[in-house]
């Protein structure tokens, strides 16, 4: 199991397409052990709106992984305004490509996250 934890800052462009930027620390199980890294990436998200507070976000992102190699990560899930300018999601669906050497690794990924607007 691999456990990530960051950072993304998001451009909305309208109420369906938003680009953002992610930086985090990632706790990944290594050859001897868990390894200590840092994961970023940019993501590409449509947002199809259910409602005035539901949606499900369907997101690409490529990124890298220092002393690794890239990865891809694509997801699918469903947000709900919690308030003025907050929104919880939930990401049941967040397959990942990590680039390992020689050797291309799968992950199945659950994520959630809690979302500011400024």
């Amino acid at each position: 199991y691999n456990h990530l934890a960051g950072a993304r800052l998001d451009r909305r462009f309208s109420e369906e397409f938003a680009l953002g930027a992610y930086v985090g620390y990632a706790n990944l199980k290594g050859k001897e052990g868990r390894a200590h890294n840092v994961l970023s990436y940019f993501l590409l998200e449509y947002r199809l709106g259910l409602s005035d507070d539901w949606g499900l976000p369907f997101r690409f992102a490529p990124g890298y992984l220092p002393l690794n190699g890239p990865t891809l990560r694509m997801s699918a899930g469903v947000s709900l305004e919690a308030a003025e300018g907050v929104e919880l999601v939930l990401e049941p669906i967040a397959p990942m490509v990590w680039i390992t050497g020689d050797q291309a690794v799968l992950s199945l990924n659950v994520a959630a996250e809690v979302a500011f607007a400024l």
